[in-house]
């Protein structure tokens, strides 16, 4: 991407733009991205049949960004698309038990939905042991 930036082809800032929209989209931190990442910068060009561009490393070499750096206001050129995805992220509720397990953008709504799970099950036991409870009162085993 450097010697594209220096064309004077594109827009000053368009490619840092891009290697920060990518550190957002793609966290390098988080361990599946990091592995995707290594295979995509280790893959051979014609390794698919086809031909194969690899990943840019200067984004692996940027690391992670800071709050601030990650604000909208920074953004020139993808602002538009950042907050439509921030705004459809935001919207997407969790549709199966599995998917609130792994949902931490609402803490509270997160220990809400678990506490509310173990209190269900305790119920359902307790509802049960006394059943059995009213059963052995009435029919005592000798």
């Amino acid at each position: 991407m450097d010697l594209f930036s220096r064309s004077g082809l594109f827009p000053n800032g368009l490619f840092d733009e891009t290697r920060r929209t990518l550190n957002i989209l793609v966290p390098l931190f988080a361990p599946s991205a990091s592995k995707w990442f290594k295979q995509e910068m280790s893959a051979g060009f014609f390794s698919s049949g086809r031909p194969r561009y690899r990943p840019d490393p200067a984004v692996a070499a940027s690391g992670s960004m800071s709050q601030e750096q990650r604000k909208l206001e920074h953004f020139t050129y993808f602002r538009d698309r950042l907050v439509i995805l921030k705004e459809e992220y935001d919207a997407h509720e969790p549709q199966s038990v599995m998917q609130y397990w792994y949902d931490y953008r609402k803490p509270a709504q997160w220990w809400t939905f678990w506490i509310a799970v173990l209190v269900f099950i305790f119920g359902v036991t307790q509802v049960i042991e006394g059943a059995i409870q009213c059963y052995k009162a009435y029919h005592p085993s000798t």
